[in-house]
């Protein structure tokens, strides 16, 4: 069968419109019919990625579906990257910090100190050195993951 321009575009679209396995299926099934089980001339005709056709095939053959990992990709948090901080930072704040609304989940608690305050404490007290530390900006959001809110003087 010939593939037209039109053709094309109805199975791009269609493929668009699909997620996960399904649209990795529809992919290889495309790719059986149309051009032979070729996952590189289904990249070459439709841009798909080879690997996701190939991994769409070996699906259909084997039967048995890939789960994907979305929430294993991506940056980590700082605070989980660094095993201390988040306790390092509330031992610093203690001492400055008050409960505002214990209701809230976390409680907001005010501090009296600024990020670059907070920050050369942390160097100080904790050996942290400035580049283990986040950015100021960073840190503040940290700060109110934690449920820190920083009050002005």
């Amino acid at each position: 069968m010939k593939l037209t321009e039109p053709v094309i575009a109805t199975i791009k679209n269609a493929a668009k419109k699909l997620t996960g396995p399904k649209r990795r299926r529809f992919m290889a099934e495309t790719t059986l019919e149309l051009l032979d089980a070729s996952p590189t001339k289904a990249e070459r005709t439709f841009g798909w990625g080879r690997e996701t056709v190939r991994k769409g095939l070996k699906e259909l053959e084997t039967g048995i579906i890939c789960i994907d990992n979305y929430r294993g990709r991506g940056n980590k948090k700082t605070e989980d990257k660094i095993p201390n901080l988040k306790a390092d930072i509330r031992k610093v704040l203690n001492p400055h910090s008050q409960i505002v609304d214990a209701d809230a989940n976390p409680p907001v608690i005010e501090v009296k100190l600024t990020v670059k305050m907070i920050r050369q404490t942390l160097i100080k007290q904790k050996s942290y050195t400035d580049k283990q530390l986040p950015a100021e900006r960073t840190f503040l959001d940290i700060l109110k993951r934690l449920g820190y809110r920083l009050k002005k003087s």
